[in-house]
């Protein structure tokens, strides 16, 4: 009896899957709405993971307390934070978009998170970046920088920091300090 059942299920299994290659071969737009739904799916999960993982870490995203660089309105009540790479060819078309903002809408508060990632170069700039905030020149030097390449050198980041006026020994200094850091 239990050799019959099994037998019984594999043919039923074998039946299933030709009948279900049939249906797709004759109807191959099922594959893509497969697709589409099972893609949906996983957005839907992701975005989930996602919101849980903002609330959980909020006060760090969203925070400057701690002397992260922010765009516009310090004490602007809409606010978003921007995650951002030196080397990021998408990044830096993006630095337009957050100038824009920042003109059309007094109210808005960027928080810029420099990540570094993309090249070796990646934590020197980052670091110097943060650091150009404690002059009030972070955004003006996140704007100078967008054309860098990942054979950049310090002698030439500190030529991009004083074109736009840093002072380049306490950027030197800020640069080491444990809040840059």
């Amino acid at each position: 009896v239990v050799a019959i059942s099994i037998g019984a299920y594999f043919i039923g299994d074998k039946l299933i899957g030709k009948t279900a290659v049939h249906y797709i071969k004759n109807n191959p737009l099922a594959l893509d709405e497969i697709i589409q739904a099972h893609t949906e799916f996983k957005e839907k999960e992701q975005l989930k993971i996602n919101a849980a993982l903002i609330a959980t870490n909020k006060d760090r995203i969203f925070s400057t307390a701690d002397g992260t660089p922010f765009a516009g309105n310090p004490n602007g009540t809409v606010q978003f934070t921007v995650f951002i790479e030196p080397f990021c060819g998408y990044c830096h078309q993006f630095k337009a978009t957050i100038n824009q903002l920042i003109q059309e809408h007094k109210d808005l508060k960027i928080i810029m998170r420099d990540i570094p990632f993309l090249a070796e170069a990646s934590p020197m700039v980052v670091k110097a970046l943060i650091a150009s905030h404690a002059q009030g020149k972070y955004l003006e030097f996140q704007n100078a920088v967008k054309e860098i390449e990942p054979s950049l050198t310090e002698a030439k980041l500190m030529q991009i920091a004083q074109s736009v006026n840093i002072d380049i020994n306490k950027l030197k200094t800020d640069m080491e300090s444990d809040a840059v850091k």
